[in-house]
């Protein structure tokens, strides 16, 4: 604390936001910047996403083709190993080990594009003699959806 220029009052300092406030004010700063734990914006491409989904939107503009855009859910991490791969949850704390041929599904969708692009770039990417790829690379992917795993834009 500091004594002020008049005298009898004192004030304290906080910061380097400039802010004085004499002994014996109330202030009237909301209590998280008063402790000091101001929340962080959303980003302005967040909001207007989430803006858009409220008012009733669609999410894929006339003209454009119905796929829509997939990548891992929020709460989900994927870490490649030696055996394959691992997906975690980290809201339900659920672990999923992956073999090699998962974990090659996984890394294209966290590459980004629709469930058609994710299948055409595995296709161009391997040899698919008995032409299983399409089939099983899809059914993968509904079960990674209907566990909550994916999310898509």
């Amino acid at each position: 604390m500091v004594n002020s220029s008049s005298g009898t009052r004192k004030e304290a300092a906080y910061g380097d936001r400039g802010v004085r406030r004499v002994q014996g004010q109330q202030d009237d700063r909301p209590q998280a910047e008063r402790r000091g734990q101001v929340p962080l914006p959303v980003r302005r491409e967040q909001g207007e996403a989430r803006d858009r989904a409220h008012r009733g939107h669609p999410q894929v503009r006339r003209g454009e083709s119905e796929a829509r855009l997939m990548k891992l859910a929020r709460f989900v991490k994927f870490r490649e190993e030696k055996f394959g791969g691992v997906l975690f949850e980290t809201r339900s704390e659920k672990v999923f080990t992956l073999t090699s041929t998962g974990a090659a599904v996984v890394k294209e969708i966290a590459a980004g594009g629709s469930a058609e692009q994710v299948v055409a770039r595995l296709k161009a990417r391997y040899q698919d003699p008995s032409g299983k790829l399409e089939t099983e690379a899809r059914e993968f992917i509904d079960s990674l959806r209907s566990q909550g795993l994916l999310s898509e834009d």
